[in-house]
């Protein structure tokens, strides 16, 4: 177990390099990575496969290559944690980047940036059977993305540069804000995923589908954004949105989804 520890101010020229690197099945709480570098791949927490990372920082981390807050493996939990200024200087970054079957709950992450030609800056990103509850990312490149199986449930997602939230196929996407991201709030990336009662608001594009999606969207909020509230392709499933309601409204269609304009 690591309880209460901080690794502060610190650089490495060779190799790849991290914060803290606790091993399987291993318990992280209380504990902080403040303004680290390295010249090649960088993880301010490393996170093997069962492990648990409580109450954790992980600020101003700074690799030259592939570059984590958190980098954690499978069947993971990452609670309570912020992760902020991460940035990589040649490669990928991200915030919280996970494998199969991880949770992210009560977690920020704010300012991830990675080179802007074909390297993403994640907020968050995990793959297969992940979940994230209850967590913000502001400020990043992709926002949250899903792999497949997976939830992003009552989250936030505000003014990141690629995309607010993206997933694949049959995730649960419920009760999250997107707002101000560019160039869409929630990406449709795949096949059938249920996407209830979340708002868009402010993005260039809220609902977005990509040719062949098949996913079901009902209940959701699109609200003032730029290009289209929901720009949704023949094959998804979707409840009949309901356009500039005025006061006082009443709808029967408890599948209906609203789109409001100025």
């Amino acid at each position: 177990m690591i309880s209460g520890c901080v690794v502060y101010d610190s650089s490495a020229s060779l190799g790849d390099s991290y914060g803290f690197q606790s091993g399987f099945d291993s318990t992280v709480a209380l504990s902080s990575v403040i303004r680290i570098g390295a010249l090649f791949e960088l993880q301010g927490f490393s996170l093997p496969f069962g492990s648990s990372l409580t109450d954790g920082i992980a600020f101003r981390v700074s690799g030259g290559q592939a570059t984590d807050g958190i980098h954690a493996g499978g069947s993971t939990m990452i609670r309570g944690t912020v992760a902020r200024r991460i940035s990589s200087g040649n490669n990928t970054a991200a915030g919280v980047r996970s494998s199969d079957d991880s949770v992210s709950r009560y977690v920020a992450v704010t300012d991830v940036q990675a080179p802007t030609v074909g390297q993403p800056a994640w907020g968050i990103a995990l793959e297969n059977r992940g979940q994230v509850i209850h967590s913000l990312v502001q400020d990043a490149g992709i926002g949250i993305r899903l792999m497949n199986d997976g939830a992003i449930m009552s989250s936030a997602t505000l003014s990141n540069s690629e995309g607010g939230a993206r997933m694949l196929d049959r995730n649960r996407v419920a009760d999250n804000l997107a707002r101000d991201n560019t160039p869409y709030g929630f990406l449709l990336a795949g096949q059938r995923n249920d996407i209830v009662d979340n708002a868009a608001v402010a993005n260039l594009t809220g609902f977005f589908a990509q040719a062949g999606d098949t996913s079901f969207l009902a209940r959701n909020t699109a609200i003032d954004n730029v290009v289209s509230n929901f720009a949704v392709v023949a094959t998804t499933r979707i409840g009949q949105p309901i356009a500039n309601p005025g006061a006082n409204f009443t709808v029967t269609n408890s599948w209906a989804n609203f789109s409001i304009t100025p």
